[in-house]
């Protein structure tokens, strides 16, 4: 192996042993020769993914050994300090990295709520989605950062169908489907509202949903389905509402009539029972939430 190509590889592994936290071999994979502030093929460096991951510990033993903070590490780490004095340098607030990930963003998903406010009172867009479809808003609700959406909100930001799902807003949901909303429309991450609901234990809106015809087997992002998205979250009420077998057999009929009184009951359709999403839903809940039960699965 040429010297080139095993610094590469000791920089990809650095990144990786950063965003884990392990403070040993991120040392033994700078005294071997990764550049520590080489990023990978999507912009990534070791600093900004061990920020990413709050592995503070490492994020010092990074910069003493050069790594050079930027506007989207400030971001990650919430350091407002920081990121006064990166903006007063010129830095640019409204920069966005290979993923159309911007500053914003980075701050929302992590819940730094101070650093949210100080770009959105420079007047930073709200409504920037970077390439996998997500904003501030739907990264800030994914994660269950309330102060923070409320200051998005308050900023202006879009909510559409997939987005009110993903918020909890029943009426905001009921209204559109009465309006002739396409129940199973995909917002711009490729998310269903069903998914987006699930992935933030919104169980009201997945009743909702549900009873105006929600397709349990249709996939969003990833591939994911609203269980496999429950249970990476590690929502037990979700689980337990999608793992219903009244839900998955076709029996909600009577609660559809209940919320739908304007029209006639529509079934939940069902046609088989999905073992394969089930087994990967399970396996995504057992990896995700620590405190998940086997006894939770067995229906």
């Amino acid at each position: 192996m040429d010297t080139d190509t095993q610094t590469e590889l000791l920089t990809s592994k650095l990144l990786v042993e950063a965003m884990r936290g392990d403070l040993e071999r991120v040392q033994r994979m700078l005294d071997q020769g990764a550049k520590v502030n080489r990023p990978n093929g999507r912009g990534m460096t070791a600093l900004r993914g061990a920020a990413m991951q709050g592995n503070e510990a490492v994020v010092a033993l990074l910069r003493e050994a050069g790594a050079e903070d930027d506007i989207f590490s400030a971001a990650l780490l919430g350091d407002g300090r920081l990121m006064r004095a990166l903006l007063a340098r010129g830095a640019d607030a409204h920069a966005t990295d290979e993923e159309g990930d911007t500053p914003l963003i980075w701050a929302a998903y992590k819940g730094h709520a101070h650093i949210v406010s100080l770009l959105l009172e420079i007047g930073v867009g709200v409504d920037t989605a970077n390439k996998r479809g997500h904003t501030a808003l739907t990264l800030a609700a994914t994660q269950g950062h309330p102060v923070t959406v409320g200051l998005l909100r308050q900023a202006g930001a879009p909510v559409g169908f997939v987005d009110a799902a993903m918020l909890g807003e029943v009426e905001a949901v009921r209204v559109a489907l009465d309006g002739g909303q396409n129940v199973g429309e995909s917002g711009l991450s490729g998310d269903t509202a069903l998914v987006a609901a699930a992935s933030c234990n919104r169980t009201e809106c997945l009743h909702l949903l549900l009873a105006y015809g929600a397709d349990l087997d249709a996939a969003g992002a990833r591939g994911r389905t609203a269980l496999m998205a429950a249970a990476e979250g590690g929502h037990i009420e979700a689980i337990h509402l999608l793992f219903d077998p009244a839900v998955r057999c076709g029996r909600g009929a009577s609660f559809a009539r209940s919320v739908r009184s304007d029209r006639p009951a529509r079934k939940v359709r069902r046609d088989r029972y999905p073992t394969q999403t089930g087994r990967s839903a399970w396996f995504m809940a057992m990896r995700h939430n620590p405190l998940g039960e086997k006894a939770k699965w067995q229906y």
